[in-house]
């Protein structure tokens, strides 16, 4: 779920299910941009050519949150340009069996993470 504040050009993202309920798993989040994938909250940019390599931070990420896919998943933050990027990203993340969830947003808005588990 996402709100947005339209004059600050800001987007908010909620982990929470279809009914509005915070989610029972911590939420890990991901951006996906044309150049490569920024983790947050550290905001560690992880370039596209790295993203494959096994000791890279999204790598370390992925292994961690897959030794614990019972209490924790990903949620991707989708830039219009960066589709490519998060097609790689996702198919690494299912390959993994780690629960995905996605949030499209426009370029040049800001990313806010909303952290409440």
């Amino acid at each position: 779920m996402a709100q947005t504040f339209s004059n600050q050009k800001q987007i908010t993202i909620v982990a929470k299910n279809e009914n509005g309920q915070n989610q029972n798993k911590q939420p890990h989040y991901i951006e996906c941009r044309s150049d490569g994938i920024v983790i947050y909250p550290s905001k560690q940019f992880v370039a596209l050519s790295e993203i494959d390599s096994y000791s890279s931070p999204l790598q370390v990420l992925l292994q961690e949150v897959k030794a614990n896919r019972d209490q924790q998943y990903l949620i991707v933050a989708l830039r219009p340009d960066g589709i490519k990027v998060f097609e790689q990203v996702r198919e690494l993340i299912e390959s993994k069996g780690i629960d995905i969830g996605y949030e499209p947003i426009n370029e040049g808005w800001k990313l806010k993470i909303e952290t409440q588990l």
